[in-house]
């Protein structure tokens, strides 16, 4: 039977539902089976293969930015998505159209249903959700004949389905504690799983900074001979000057230096993911493939991510960052008190209850005047309310709970002073869901720099990053 697009994704939100063996028990072996049904499709272009804590999104969008700039077809998939499941694909910066959708779907979908019937003896199961989208965005990619794959790596690396790919380059953005029943409880066994991407004949960078995390990547690196270049050492940078429209910077990779960088993208921490782009994309450069400065800058200086420290509005300001860890709350504390430095915050919240809600708000608790606790709609899956109540309500002038995030919106918008910042965080699906919200609203008369996603938006209910 043939489904209708808003099914295909009911159908694959019925996959994360489901129980399936998990992939400590099946490896690689069931996404390599279900790629060769479809003709091995990731094995018709040349990849960039990214992971990493925080920053993968937005080193991913940089990256595939700069390529194009350089003339190149560029495949994008990343995970999770904001506001549509037609996010994860991408070709030329454009999400995949409902037909491309529909096309990848059906022509995934029969070797899905085979396997989970087990023909031909196969006894490992069905695919998850995310090796499915996977698989789509492969045979998508392949049917679109693009020249390079921006991929991301949806948790960890070594297990992750993403890792049946030989990359070009392997990123490894930074490494900090997430996903510990998954990936382990020290930094030092969580870089062993993320340093797995990086395989012999490819070449790799990272951001990572701890000296036991590079002690890991140094020695798998070492151990397939890969070269190696370390932001920071490597690879270095300047921020020259920054406000609430980008940043100026300088990057220099051991192959060339690329003065004047505009990067559009806001927040100390967004330069570093440049230079990690920059990195990648010089270690291109040094394999033969043909990208000019002048393809880095402008690359550089048109990528936008949404959700990402996205300022919605300056007349009350409005920030939505998807925030979801420590690390990359303290990021975006630190983006806050450069560019709102005396403003009050309003924080509407709600996280995961895979997340630590107590890392992802601690940083912002001083700047907070009033919070509105929310649930992100995932069903099933968010955290306990009271957590982050009961973290709050000691320490914050005003606190509540509105279970439906659009209601919490409102409630927060209405409380706003003249000195306030409403913020929205802890989840992208929560960004996602208020995102919808605001452009054409009158909020400061600035509308949101929408690209044309929520178009095709679609709330997700139960999905899986």
């Amino acid at each position: 039977m043939t489904l209708g697009l808003e099914e295909t994704f009911s159908y694959l939100e019925s996959l994360y539902r489901r129980p399936i063996r998990p992939p400590a028990e099946v490896g690689l072996e069931r996404i390599r089976h279900l790629l060769r049904r479809l003709d091995n499709p990731h094995e018709r272009f040349p990849t960039v293969h990214i992971t990493g804590t925080c920053g993968k999104g937005s080193t991913a969008t940089m990256v595939a930015g700069i390529l194009g700039e350089a003339g190149y077809r560029t495949g994008v998939f990343r995970s999770p998505h904001l506001q549509s499941y037609l996010e994860r694909i991408a070709v030329d910066g454009s999400p995949v159209s409902a037909k491309g959708w529909m096309a990848a779907f059906e022509r995934v979908r029969p070797v899905a249903d085979a396997m989970e019937r087990g023909d031909d003896g196969w006894s490992l199961g069905r695919p998850s959700l995310f090796e499915f989208v996977w698989s789509m965005a492969a045979t998508h990619f392949a049917a679109s004949e693009v020249d390079a794959g921006v991929i991301e790596v949806g948790v960890g690396g070594r297990l992750s389905a993403t890792n049946v790919l030989r990359p070009e380059v392997a990123v490894l953005t930074n490494v900090s504690l997430e996903h510990t029943r998954l990936l382990g409880d020290t930094e030092t066994a969580i870089a062993g799983e993320k340093a797995a991407i990086v395989k012999s004949g490819s070449s790799a960078v990272t951001a990572a900074e701890q000296p036991p995390v590079l002690e890991v990547i140094e020695e798998r690196c070492r151990s397939v001979g890969a070269d190696l270049w370390r932001v920071g050492s490597d690879v270095v940078y300047r921020i020259d000057a920054a406000d609430r429209d980008g940043q100026r910077a300088a990057i220099r990779t051991p192959l060339r230096e690329h003065p004047d960088c505009f990067i559009r993208l806001l927040g100390r921490h967004q330069v570093r993911n440049a230079a990690t782009a920059v990195g990648a994309v010089d270690l291109l450069v040094g394999r033969g493939w043909r990208i000019d400065s002048q393809a880095v800058r402008r690359g550089l200086e048109a990528a936008g991510f949404p959700g990402r420290f996205e300022v919605m509005s300056e007349r009350p300001p409005v920030v939505l960052d998807g925030a979801r860890n420590q690390v990359s709350a303290e990021a975006l504390r630190q983006t806050l008190d450069d560019l709102f430095p005396t403003h009050d915050i309003v924080l509407v919240v709600g996280a995961l209850a895979d997340k630590d809600a107590a890392s992802i708000v601690a940083p912002l608790i001083p700047r907070v005047r009033s919070a509105v606790v929310t649930l992100p709609p995932f069903e099933g899956r968010t955290t306990d309310p009271a957590e982050l109540l009961g973290l709050l309500r000691d320490r914050v002038e005003t606190v509540r709970f509105e279970p439906d995030p659009t209601r919490a919106w409102t409630v927060a918008r209405s409380s706003l002073r003249p000195n306030d910042l409403l913020l929205v965080t802890g989840s992208l699906y929560l960004v996602g869901c208020i995102r919808q919200l605001v452009p054409g609203e009158e909020i400061g008369g600035q509308a949101s720099a929408d690209d044309g996603l929520a178009m095709a938006a679609r709330t997700p209910v139960g999905t899986r990053p």
